[in-house]
């Protein structure tokens, strides 16, 4: 091709159109995303039923003194799971 027949390839119809800064485009997309997500856990909470049987008070209870039963050997201090109620509980 010469130079002559190349000068119309980058020819479009369409104006331009004046470019979105960068940081505009990062900050919306972040904002949409999160905005999206806010919108899909508000629906999921409203029509996901009534809360499982793990949530109960009693179930946690238990959950917790299964996992105190079960201590755990590494030096001559037992490992325990939950160490912040542990160090709670004896003040």
């Amino acid at each position: 091709m010469t130079v002559v027949d190349r000068s119309g390839t980058d020819w479009t119809p369409w104006p331009r159109l004046a470019g979105v800064p960068k940081r505009l485009q990062i900050v919306g997309g972040v904002a949409a995303i999160m905005g999206a997500a806010g919108v899909f856990f508000e629906w999921r909470r409203r029509v996901g039923g009534p809360l499982p049987s793990t949530v109960t008070k009693e179930w946690q209870e238990a959950t917790a003194k299964r996992s105190e039963a079960m201590p755990m050997e590494s030096n001559a201090d037992p490992v325990v799971l939950n160490p912040i109620t542990k160090s709670i509980q004896k003040k």
